[in-house]
Formats: structure tokens, sequence, C-alpha cells
């Protein structure tokens, strides 16, 4: 009888609480309603862009996809991860259809010019980025003859090319080390890159580090640039090492290349891609300064590989792409990509991965905002532990995932509101994730299920919707399978681990009313069970995104009371539609924070979650 009766006290004590404003910090309940940042992924600055490079990009290492000749076979030991395979220009000709019928509208290899003719310690510059000559394309890859025919081809079909540079270092062998001396830094070995000056003029891997302020080093890397990028053709860049370059040179190089783009070859749409091997998004913000219009997505990544190779919760997803688009809107173009040569296979990444798992992974990169990459060998089950491992020869012996993957690509062409449209999530849990891509003619949604059993998800209509009009819709991957639409319901079957796209073309109203319409801020209700806090000690909740903190504990929303025991609470104003990755903290009266224990915590605040609850973790 007592438990029952402090049960009903508590749920007094917890509606008085929230009942009278002026005992809640932070409360807003006598305030009227405020505008919060819209949580719709809002329009490239840039929407021409987006439409050149709206096709997925395929990226190989050339001497990894197929020997097409033996003639330039010197230090080939096939099989060996760590030597060259035989990989050519020829081979690469002679397969260029391979492409096509992938769905691919653009193709990067990794860099074409000549390399070291020794090995280092058993390893052979197979990858491309040991440069020992900047104007001369390396024997293994073929000859100039063989790379103007790649460049028809190409063209032939309608594909674009990406030229791999390297701008931060040379080869230990280069000519240049002993010939000019003065063209490199001599710091000495990079040991700590959070340091920006050792960062920028360090050797990364025992690298000669260049000189990039140094006025003949600016001229011999501006006429490298140019020289291959009329080789080439090429229709933009992807640059190495873009963290290891000071702000300056790239601020003035990065203009210059665009305008010669522009002049000689009419490209204004020219790609400037920089690898920034990061997860914070906050690192990426002065290199978009610098003048990028591109960049691998690396907080993506280790997202969505946490997802869909390690099984976790599917609101990484949303949480993460709500968070880059506060930063940065879409003034980014973002490579979107599963796996790349840089880190372990999709397939390694985590045992439980699968091609179900991989699968879904290339569908999400292909409907979400940016340029999707495919890594050669996603097709093909490549493994591998790490980038040198998963550098394997790929074996074309996988149909049934390359006819997936082709599929899934195609939609990028048949579907511009897949490259062009606003996105809008639409229900988020650790299993499901539903989001929306929208243009003023087409409506798409997206329906990922991650559970590892089939069921059923009902999804109520908006009356805007072009899909409320509907009686059965079917889905782009599967035109056999039909949904029913009753009294504005959709009623979808799912399958285990399934992906369903769903597309209507029409006058869609819903993109001016998510265009023009601000998200309001509504009132949630937040509870904590924790045992044993010292005296003076309070409770916050901060997490990522400028209404938590932005991860900053002396911005941490709080502090909470106590209601009754070790139950705190507090209320917030906090945007309809955001997902939620925040922790608790503690803070005692000196400043000292304690931190949660475990993994981060994830919310969607969809129209009907008014309250969250949890309990202090310690591990």
């Amino acid at each position: 009888m007592c438990s029952v009766l402090n049960v009903i006290l508590s749920l007094i004590l917890i509606s008085l609480l929230f009942s009278c404003s002026t005992n809640v910090k932070n409360s807003s309940a006598d305030a009227g309603p405020r505008e919060a940042a819209l949580q719709v992924l809002t329009p490239q600055e840039n929407p021409a862009l987006k439409e050149a490079w709206k096709l997925p990009t395929y990226f190989f290492l050339v001497d990894r996809f197929y020997d097409g000749t033996k003639k330039n076979n010197e230090f080939v030991k096939k099989g060996v991860v760590l030597s060259y395979q035989g990989g050519d220009l020829e081979g690469v000709n002679k397969k260029i259809d391979y492409f096509t019928k992938l769905n691919i509208g653009t193709l990067l290899t990794t860099p074409l010019t000549s390399n070291r003719k020794t090995d280092q310690s058993g390893h052979w510059g197979a990858h491309g980025y040991w440069i020992i000559d900047h104007f001369k394309m390396d024997d293994h890859w073929g000859t100039e003859e063989d790379l103007k025919k790649f460049t028809e081809l190409r063209k032939k079909n309608n594909q674009k090319f990406l030229l791999d540079l390297v701008l931060n270092h040379v080869d230990a062998t280069h000519p240049w080390v002993k010939d000019h001396p003065d063209w490199f830094h001599t710091y000495g070995p990079m040991k700590n890159d959070q340091d920006d000056k050792e960062r920028t003029e360090g050797e990364i891997y025992g690298l000669p580090d260049l000189k990039q302020e140094n006025a003949e080093v600016y001229k011999v890397l501006v006429d490298y640039t140019k020289h291959w990028m009329d080789l080439t053709l090429a229709d933009g860049l992807r640059f190495d090492s873009v963290r290891h370059i000071d702000h300056a040179f790239w601020k003035r190089y990065l203009p210059e290349i665009k305008k010669y783009a522009e002049e000689k070859y009419g490209k204004k749409e020219f790609l400037l891609l920089g690898e920034v091997l990061h997860g914070d998004p906050q690192v990426f913000l002065p290199y978009m300064q610098d003048g990028f219009n591109s960049f691998y997505d690396y907080p993506l990544y280790y997202s969505l590989t946490d997802v869909f190779a390690k099984h976790q919760s599917m609101l990484k997803l949303p949480a993460r792409l709500q968070e880059m688009d506060r930063l940065f809107g879409e003034k980014i173009l973002w490579t979107t990509f599963i796996d790349n040569h840089d880190t372990s296979r999709f397939f390694s990444a985590d045992k439980k991965a699968d091609s179900e798992d991989l699968k879904q992974a290339i569908a999400f990169i292909t409907t979400v905002r940016g340029m999707p990459m495919i890594y050669s060998g996603d097709e093909d089950r490549i493994r591998g532990k790490n980038g040198e491992e998963g550098r394997k020869m790929i074996t074309f012996s996988y149909q049934k995932d390359f006819d997936d993957i082709a599929r899934i690509n195609k939609l990028r062409a048949d579907l511009p509101s897949l490259s062009q449209g606003l996105h809008e999530d639409v229900r988020a849990t650790d299993t499901h994730y539903v989001f929306r891509r929208i243009t003023p003619s087409e409506e798409t949604l997206v329906i990922i299920n991650r559970a590892a059993a089939p069921g059923t998800l009902a999804l109520t209509l908006e009356d805007d919707s072009l899909f409320a009009k509907e009686k059965q819709i079917a889905d782009k991957l599967n035109r056999y399978r039909v949904f029913n639409i009753k009294d504005k319901k959709l009623t979808l079957f799912l399958r285990k681990r399934d992906v369903i796209i769903l597309s209507l073309k029409g006058e869609a109203s819903r993109f001016k009313v998510i265009q023009e319409s601000k998200k309001i801020l509504k009132p949630v209700k937040v509870f904590i069970d924790a045992e044993n806090l010292e005296e003076g000690e309070q409770l916050f909740i901060v997490g990522a995104g400028t209404h938590l903190g932005a991860w900053d504990p002396q911005k941490a929303l709080g502090p909470f009371e106590a209601v009754l025991g070790n139950k705190y609470g507090a209320e917030f104003e906090l945007p309809q539609g955001a997902v939620l990755e925040y922790k608790f903290i503690k803070k005692n009266s000196q400043g000292k924070v304690t931190w949660e224990g475990g993994d981060n915590h994830y919310i969607f605040l969809d129209s009907a979650t008014h309250q969250i609850r949890r309990t202090w973790s310690n591990h």
C-alpha cells in the first residue's frame, strides 16, 4: 500500500512541478510559440552543381581493376596485396562498358603520375601516391595513348572524370629532394596532427613535405595541375591530404584552378573534392571557406558504418544529417561513401556485416543529399581490415550484387528529387528510418527497415502529400511490390532489412510548405533518475546542435530540479522534427564536469513526443 501511495505522490509532485513555470529552469510555459531552425535540409546554394554531379561516381585503383596487357607487368605479384597486380588503362578501356551497366556517371582513379621504382619495406607504389615525376605517367598504367583512348571512350559514354592530385608530399626518391632541398619543410616526422604547424609541415609516413609557401613550389604545383587537366580533360579534381597543407595555399590555389577550368574549358561546375579525413563536422568549416565545393563525407561515413555494418541504432543517421545541415546548409556537395582505400572494407568493419547490409547502405547514400561514390569491389564482396588490405584486385564474380547496385544507381537518373530535392525526416526509430525527398514536381519516400524480422509500418500522410490522393503505389526497386493507401494511411508490409522507394510526379505543393514554413519550438519534459548526487552537484543535458549546447558543458541545458527521491526534471523548448543526440552531465559547485557513461542517447521529436525519460548510466 505504501508503494502505491508513493507512486501517486510522485505523480502529483511531477504534475505540480511542470504546471508552475516559475519552478522550472528554462521553462517557456508563459511565452508564445517561438521559431526554431528549420529541421529540413535546405536547398543547395548552387543547384547547377548538384545537377552536374547527380549520378554516382565509381572510384578505383588502376592497378586493381583489370589487367589488359602483360607488357607493363614489371614487379607484378598476383595475390600479394602490397605489390603490383597488373591493372592498367588498357584493361580499363576493355571494360569501359562495365561502368555504364552499373549506371555510373563519373570515374575517379588514383593518381596516374610516375611512382617510385623500388619497394619500401615490401610495399610498392601501386596506389600512385609516391610520386617521382609530376609530369610523366607511370609505365604500369600504360601510355598517354591509352589515356587518350580512355578519355574518348568515357566521354562517348557521357561519363565525367575526377583527377586525383597529390600536393602535400613526394617520394623520397624524387629528384626534387636532392636538386631543390629548399622546396621542403624541415620539421621532421609528424606525430601530433592536432598541432597546426606540425600537421602542415611535418612528414607523414616519412614522405618529404613540400613547402607550398615557396614561390617556385607553388608555380610547379599549379603547372602540374594544369598539365594533367589538359591531358585528361578532367571535370574536377580530388585532393589528397588536405589537412596537411596550410589554408593560405588553398585560398590562393583553388580560385586559380577553378578560373582555369572555366576560362579554358567552360566548366563552371568544376568539382574541387577535398579529402579531410576526420569524423568531426566542425573540422571541415575552415576548409569550406578555403574554396572547396565538395568533401568526402567522413562524418556520415562513421555513422552509417555504425548503423549498417555494426547494426546500431538508425537514429544515428538523421541525427548526423541534421547536425551537418545546421553547420553547412547545403553549401557543400558531400561525397558520400561506405568505404574507400583508406578505410576498412564494409564487410570487414564488423563480422555481422553482409551483402544485405551493404545493399541498404548503398541505397541510403544514393537517396540522401550529396554525390554517392562506389568504391571498386563494393559490388565484388572484397574484404580487408584496413585500407591497404582492402585494395584487392576486382574479380567480377558477384552478378547479383552488381545488378542490385546498378538498379539502385539508376534511380539517381530517374528521380530528380534524390539529387535536387529537399530532405524531410518523416519517422525515425532504432530500426526504421523514413524520409522524404521533394522538388516542386516530384515527391519520393524512402523507407529503410533494419529489423531482423518482417513487420508492418503504417504512415499517416499529410494532406499536401502527392501520395495522399493515391490508392496504390509501387516500389521503384521492385515494381511487383504494391502498397495500399486508404484514408491517407500508407500501409507497408516490410521484409527484414528492407528498402522501399516510392515516388510520384506531379505538382508537389508540400515542397513550398516545407521551403517557406518555420518549425515551432515545442515544450519537452525531461526526467532523469540519478543516484548519489554529491552536495552541490547539479544535472544538465548537453548534445549535438546549438539547441543542446553543441556538446559544450558550459552551454548545457539545466540545471534539473529534484522531483522526488532520485528523480529530477526540467522542461525545455526544443525543435519538433529534430533527432536529438545527447547525454547528461553533472556539475559541482567548482564547475567540475562528470559525463554520463555509455553510448550517446537518441530520440526523434515527432509530433507525439512530449517527454524524455532516462536513467543515469555509469557504463
